[in-house]
């Protein structure tokens, strides 16, 4: 789907004009020069040239070791479905959805090029010179903005995204934004097989993390405890000779990936760091709202380049989402120049209280929009 060179091929009238052969191939036979472009724990995203239409796809193909499951099969499809029936211009279109003996489950769609939002917040961290001349304070906000956009369509079609985070947002090399993997989207109005949500039970966090101030002692705490210790579940599915890498890694390292990885340890769905309140408690009335608090966190990421509730482990950053306010961007990175408005509008949409923050993704798209105004010609 995805190319971070923004080479491209001409279009030429041998491409265009040829007829169609006598006998259409169908499925995965009408593809040819297939190239690996990246291999995950789950699937496999590859490049292939559509021989019928004379275009570059992207193709997404469940690892065998996950195809076998049924619940990473129902994921796989749901995101397939879902991305494919959310037309809108933040996501990426899907082209077709099939099965082949040798690929297995898969489904193609536009390959884009660039890079995911991830990569340039650590560039900015970084003091990247290029990344802040092409990410400067407006350009983040038109990037919030499409976001929202695209999850405003996706709410009025009754879809929660559930996992909103800057991996799975994809900044294009001609301005495009898109909102990626709908795997855990929630269908509002159907039960979720995805996820099993029984109450969780409470659990002490341990000291806070560098950088955040510890809560109190006497907050009320609501995380779950498990005789487990918390892991992502995709690592079920890694090839056996991916498995080494996790024996290479510390427990510490395992930690901190988890808190940027999906979970799904028997009670919610969502990626640790970007969760709401209301997704950390497994409460079963999650709504469009959780996604407006997820797009919060990944606001104030975006400004600071910090994480605002990143804590030692999962328990403690669960802990934080629920009892601790972050400071304001603002007073993280003084020498940006973030307008006091802007602090209100990261702080609003991060409230605790799923009452408190903005009810609809128009209007804190309102409310960025009149911050980008204010900027003036900055």
């Amino acid at each position: 789907m995805s190319d971070n060179k923004p080479s491209m091929k001409g279009i030429l009238l041998s491409g265009t004009d040829r007829d169609l052969p006598d006998v259409l191939p169908t499925g995965i036979s009408r593809y040819t020069n297939f190239a690996e472009m990246f291999v995950g724990n789950r699937s496999r995203l590859s490049s292939a040239f559509d021989t019928i239409v004379g275009r570059t796809v992207a193709i997404k193909s469940l690892l065998p070791s996950c195809a076998v499951d049924r619940r990473h099969r129902r994921r796989f499809l749901r995101e397939a479905r879902v991305t494919a029936q959310l037309q809108h211009p933040n996501t990426v279109p899907v082209y077709d959805i099939g099965t082949d003996p040798e690929l297995g489950i898969y489904f193609t769609m536009k390959r884009i090029s660039g890079e995911n939002l991830l990569q340039v917040i650590r560039r900015l961290a970084q003091r990247d010179e290029e990344a802040r001349v092409a990410f400067p304070l407006r350009r983040l906000l038109d990037i919030a903005i499409n976001v929202a956009q695209s999850l405003a369509y996706s709410h009025v079609r009754g879809v929660i995204h559930r996992d909103i985070k800057p991996e799975n947002i994809w900044v294009g090399n001609f301005g495009e934004v898109i909102v990626l993997d709908w795997g855990v989207a929630k269908v509002w109005g159907y039960p979720d097989e995805l996820e099993d949500l029984s109450p969780p039970t409470p659990s002490a966090p341990t000291d806070g993390g560098a950088g955040l101030e510890s809560a109190g002692a006497n907050d009320e705490v609501k995380v779950e405890a498990s005789s487990e210790e918390p892991r992502d579940s995709t690592v079920e599915c890694r090839r056996d000779s991916d498995m080494s890498d996790v024996g290479s890694h510390t427990e510490d390292d395992l930690e901190k990936d988890q808190l940027r990885t999906l979970t799904n340890n028997g009670q919610r769905l969502g990626t640790p760091l970007y969760m709401s309140p209301e997704q950390v408690r497994g409460s079963q009335f999650v709504d469009d709202r959780t996604d407006m608090f997820s797009l919060g966190v990944v606001l104030y990421e975006m400004l600071t380049q910090k994480e605002p509730f990143r804590g030692r482990s999962i328990e403690d950053t669960f802990h934080f989402i629920q009892n601790w306010d972050p400071p304001k961007p603002s007073s993280q990175v003084p020498f940006a120049d973030i307008p006091p408005a802007l602090d209100q509008v990261v702080i609003k949409a991060m409230a605790k209280r799923a009452d408190d923050r903005y009810q609809t993704m128009p209007e804190l798209i309102a409310q960025l929009q009149a911050v980008m105004d204010g900027l003036g010609g900055a």
